[in-house]
Formats: structure tokens, C-alpha cells, sequence
């Protein structure tokens, strides 16, 4: 099995203007997977997680076990796990072929707003959702020391590895810092996005040079970031709207950003001109109210042809072809999630 790519979804919003009322369910996280099941002709297996007590795989079987919601999950890099968080409970780890739980990774008492996993799987990061604090321990039974990062002055609602073990955070104070988790210390100056920063992703690119590392932000405001995170350089920055910017997430051979809005859309972005590749998707209307339902979650196939988007209607929207290289895209197929 292989996690191609995961998207988290936060569920406390860093603005009081932008309170909404919670959903009994909300797509938290969606990953394509390679396995035995497949999921609309070829799609691999997709996995789903709500903030209720269960986290739903299709097709392999539900993970049973926390009592309170789940706020926060992150995949292993073999797709064959997944590590979850709840309210008042430890940090636990899934099978997600059997559904099993196995032991618990550690006890964390403050609530999380997000996790990670490193490409290795030997460390969890958690970013507590006051004081701006990271925490990073070891995957390791004979491991106990956490690691305690600090610098962001905000709620940080999204942290990611970068290539060479590094670890990036985003914060509503408005920077994206790059750190390393193994001496807990920042690495060089900050990023400033300049508004809060709701989500960062990254991918390893070799360019016409020197190996790059690419550096992606959205933001509360609509913006979509992009730096070279070795030199610090903004390559380019867009705002589309001003609408959250949910989730962001590469193309798999890095051509294309795809960002999911509050604005009922996911854009395509040239990560060579910053411009829009294509018009946007445009999700549907919600069916418990009014309006066009809010993008939260997005992520690409193996091949970078077809896309799978969480919103909060709750529905999964499923694309057979995006709009990319020439293409048409096709009509999605809709799963609606129940609630």
C-alpha cells in the first residue's frame, strides 16, 4: 500500500468572524492507496476521516475505537498505517487493512490541531492548538523524550516534512517556519505570508539547476504562495479570492498546485508562472442549506490525471480527468457522506 497524498482539514478556525457551526460530520483527510479494493473502476482505495469516533476506509473496514472526535489524522509513508488524535485521548495507531488499533504512540493532553508523520516513520509531530508550541517525539517503544518547538506566536494549523528531514509549520501569525525536528531549532528567518496561513505542503524539485525544495502556502485571505525553501525566494504568489484556502496539494511529477477554497472551487496553478493552468472545478450545492459547498480536502492520483475532493456538504467529488495537459475534465462522481 502507498499514501500518494493526504490532506488534513482543521476544525477550529483561527478568526471569530469566521465561526460556523460544526457538522456532525466533516471529511477530515483524504488518501489515494494502492491495494486490493479499488474505488470507481481503476481508483485506488480512498480513505476518509470524519470527525465523529469512527474513521471510515473505503473500501477496507472502519477504525473503531476513539470516543471523542477525531480532530486530527496523518498517514505513514507505506500508506499502510494511519495515526489519529481525539478529544482527551492518546495518539493512536491503525492498520488500516485490518482496522486494528495498536498500541497507543503517546498520551498528549492538549488539544492537537495537526499531525504529521516523517518520511520514515520514526517521529509524530503534533502542533497544540494554543501557544504556538510543536511537539515531535520519537515512533520508537524505547523512545521518551519530546522535543518542544517554539517561535509561532499563532494556532499553527498545518506542519509537513520537507526533504532532508525537515519540518514545516504554518501559523496564524502569518509565517511559514522550516525547522529542524531533530535539535528542535528553526532554520533560518521566517516566511512571512503576511495573513494567517491555513495550510503548507511541499515537493522535492530538480529544476533546470540546483535541487530545489518547494514551499507552498494558503492562506485565510485566498492567498497561494510559493517559495524556493533553500533560497527563501517567493517565486510567485496569487488570490484568486478571498475566500480560506483550505488545502493545498502538488501534482505528482510537480508541474501543478491544486488549491481547495471556501469558495466552492479547486484551482490549478503552474508552479512555473503562477498562473491559473485551466479554469477551476466547481463543487455543487450543499444539501442541508444554501450555497455552493466549501472545498476542504484535495489530492491527485498516482498518475496526476484524475483528483478526489472533500467538502463540507460532507461529499466526496471524484474526478476521472482533470483539466491539465489539453484535457476536458469530466463530470465528478459525488459520494455523499452521511452524517
Amino acid at each position: 500500500m502507498y499514501a500518494i497524498q493526504r490532506a488534513l482539514l482543521r476544525l477550529e478556525f483561527p478568526s471569530p468572524t469566521l465561526h460556523r457551526e460544526r457538522l456532525v460530520t466533516e471529511i477530515l483527510g483524504l488518501a489515494y492507496v494502492n491495494g486490493p479494493c479499488e474505488f470507481h473502476s481503476s481508483f485506488d482505495t480512498i480513505l476518509v476521516f470524519h470527525n465523529i469516533n469512527t474513521i471510515l476506509a473505503y473500501f477496507p473496514l472502519p477504525l473503531r475505537g476513539h470516543k471523542g472526535d477525531v480532530t486530527s489524522v496523518a498517514f505513514t509513508a507505506d500508506g499502510g498505517h494511519v495515526i489519529s488524535w481525539a478529544a482527551g485521548e492518546l495518539v493512536r495507531r491503525w492498520d488500516v487493512m485490518t482496522g486494528e488499533s495498536t498500541t497507543p504512540i503517546i498520551d498528549v493532553d492538549p488539544a492537537i490541531t495537526c499531525l504529521a508523520l516523517s518520511p520514515d516513520n520514526s517521529q509524530v509531530v503534533a502542533a497544540l492548538d494554543y501557544g504556538g508550541a510543536i511537539l515531535v517525539w520519537g515512533t520508537s517503544p524505547a523512545s521518551t523524550e519530546c522535543k518542544v518547538l517554539t517561535g509561532h506566536s499563532g494556532t499553527i494549523f498545518s506542519v509537513a516534512f520537507a526533504p532532508a528531514h525537515q519540518l514545516v509549520s504554518g501559523s496564524t501569525d502569518g509565517t511559514v517556519r522550516i525547522w529542524n525536528p531533530a535539535d528542535g531549532q528553526q532554520l533560518g528567518a521566517s516566511l512571512h505570508a503576511l495573513e494567517s496561513v491555513w495550510c503548507v505542503s511541499t515537493y522535492p524539485s530538480q529544476g533546470d539547476g540546483a535541487p530545489q525544495v518547494l514551499l507552498a502556502a494558503g492562506c485565510q485571505g485566498g492567498r497561494v504562495l510559493l517559495w524556493d525553501a533553500v533560497s527563501r525566494q517567493l517565486l510567485w504568489s496569487q488570490s484568486p479570492s478571498t475566500d480560506p484556502i483550505e488545502c493545498l496539494a502538488f501534482s505528482p511529477f510537480g508541474k501543478h498546485i491544486a488549491s481547495a477554497s471556501w469558495d466552492g472551487t479547486v484551482r490549478f496553478w503552474s508552479i512555473e508562472t503562477g498562473e491559473e493552468a485551466s479554469g477551476p472545478l466547481v463543487l455543487g450545492e450543499r444539501s442541508w442549506g444554501p450555497g455552493r459547498a466549501w472545498a476542504q480536502c484535495v489530492a491527485f492520483s498516482p498518475d496526476g490525471t484524475r483528483i478526489v475532493v472533500g467538502d463540507d456538504a460532507p461529499t466526496l467529488r471524484i474526478w476521472d480527468r482533470i483539466p491539465l495537459e489539453g484535457r476536458s475534465h469530466s463530470y465528478p462522481t459525488d459520494v455523499q457522506i452521511g452524517t
